[in-house]
């Protein structure tokens, strides 16, 4: 009890955000014989704050966070959604996909991994089922 005390009152001090994200691809680029590469042109992100995320108003708009959907429509879609993230300077960010281990991750990591990953702060990934 004393700790999930202490977590929730350090918790509640520092801000977070959750980025919710998922991944759509083409498969028009040839790999090889009958093969073809997987190249990002979609990804739909919404996010959350550690001050809105209670809420339960239908249409909530956070003055915090501004937290809503953004849409990335390109073959940079990666980069730019990471470049978004990057966009929280002082707050922790959770990002949560449906097939994050599976496959919206590895393009995540590879994009991370251009940019000499680990980022200089503290980032999580998740991955939800259901």
């Amino acid at each position: 009890m004393l700790h999930e005390k202490t977590y929730k009152e350090t918790h509640k001090k520092k801000n977070f955000n959750l980025v919710f994200f998922d991944l759509e691809c083409t498969q028009d680029t040839p790999r090889g014989d009958a093969e073809y590469q997987h190249v990002p042109n979609l990804c739909i992100s919404e996010n959350v704050c550690n001050k809105c995320i209670a809420s339960t108003e239908e249409h909530f708009s956070c003055r915090e966070c501004e937290g809503k959907q953004r849409i990335f429509f390109s073959e940079n879609c990666v980069a730019e959604f990471v470049d978004f993230l990057d966009e929280f300077v002082d707050e922790k960010v959770v990002c949560i996909a449906h097939n994050l281990s599976g496959y919206d991750g590895m393009f995540l990591l590879a994009e991370l991994a251009k940019r000499d990953f680990p980022p200089n702060r503290s980032w999580w990934v998740g991955n939800y089922t259901d």
